[in-house]
């Protein structure tokens, strides 16, 4: 699935091993030329990254010292170039994510909100706008990405319910008017009673929205003349994009009981290619929900800053502190 290392290899990306069972990992220095440098050859201290490494970190951001209390970036940068650097696929498991991103079933149109015509409610008619949304590739600009992440994760850490990350999406847009008007939302998550509530009570009203923790809206402020979808409740107003069963099956565990489950009607490797395709999808999005105490939702946090040029772009936390996760796992 993955690029691999080979001693005879002539691929200077794929890196190359040391006589003494070393290896030598891949860099470009200056003028664009490919170099390498012996990770076994340089310090290590507390888990940070090789001391070649952490220099040109250093050196790219100035303002940085080690004492204050962002030292923990350092460690975070360095986890997401080792990660990205492991998940280099090769050209046979890209074309099969290619032809999945194509299946007229990669993406599903959740009814409700503004994903249906009339009066937003649940099975309403798809409206024409949330099937180009579904259609389109890449995801139209201003998509919101959510990752839901909870199965086994309660063992780690407290579970964050799906109204609160709709609500940090909620406010995200609406702090961030300009550039994700169009609220569409591509969500992805191993949890399929998240999928249910969502799509089932939607909070397409008030009143579901209030009983999960929202605010009800107080009905003697909205003007006679206007149009009753004018107030519909926030989650109401979104387009909702999501892979559904059978393209995607869902239980509420971990990777291994998944393919277990599922393996009569998908192979391990075909659902794995699936949950990649999830995460590569939500690399298309322009803004993205999610905890960073998911091992998922930090990878996304790391490739959109390193495979692509999204490290500007809007990352909402809700879960852990900043504090937490920067030494998440070390």
């Amino acid at each position: 699935m993955v690029k691999e290392m080979s001693k005879n290899t002539s691929d200077p990306a794929l890196g190359k091993f040391t006589s003494k069972g070393g290896v030598l990992i891949p860099w470009v220095v200056k003028d664009n030329k490919q170099d390498y440098i012996d990770a076994t050859a340089h310090q290590w201290r507390g888990h940070q990254p090789p001391t070649y490494l952490g220099e040109l970190w250093k050196s790219r951001h100035p303002g940085w010292r080690a004492e204050i209390p962002d030292k923990g970036a350092l460690k975070y940068w360095w986890r997401g170039q080792g990660a990205a650097w492991l998940v280099r696929f090769n050209a046979e498991t890209l074309s099969a994510m290619r032809a999945l991103r194509a299946h007229p079933s990669a993406l599903t149109v959740l009814q409700g909100g503004n994903s249906s015509d009339g009066d937003g409610l649940s099975g309403g008619r798809v409206s024409a706008a949330a099937v180009h949304a579904a259609s389109a590739f890449p995801l139209p600009p201003g998509t919101v990405s959510v990752h839901i992440r909870h199965g086994d994760k309660h063992r780690e850490m407290t579970l964050v319910p799906l109204f609160n990350y709709l609500e940090a999406a909620n406010s995200l847009v609406d702090e961030n008017t300009l550039g994700y008007s169009g609220k569409v939302l591509f969500l992805s998550t191993e949890d399929p009673a998240a999928v249910a509530d969502l799509e089932t009570t939607g909070f397409w009203s008030w009143e579901a929205s209030a009983a999960a923790g929202g605010k009800l809206d107080p009905v003697n402020v909205v003007p006679d003349k206007v149009e009753a979808a004018v107030y519909q409740p926030p989650f109401a107003r979104w387009t909702y994009l999501i892979s559904k069963h059978p393209f995607l099956p869902r239980e509420n565990s971990n990777g291994p009981l998944q393919m277990k489950t599922f393996q009569k009607n998908l192979s391990p490797g075909q659902l794995t290619l699936r949950w990649w395709l999830q995460l590569f999808m939500a690399l298309e999005c322009d803004a993205w929900v999610g905890t960073r105490g998911s091992n998922w939702n930090r990878l996304i946090d790391e490739l959109r800053c390193i495979w692509l040029p999204k490290c500007g772009r809007v990352y909402r936390e809700v879960g852990i502190k900043p504090a937490d996760y920067l030494d998440y796992g070390w």
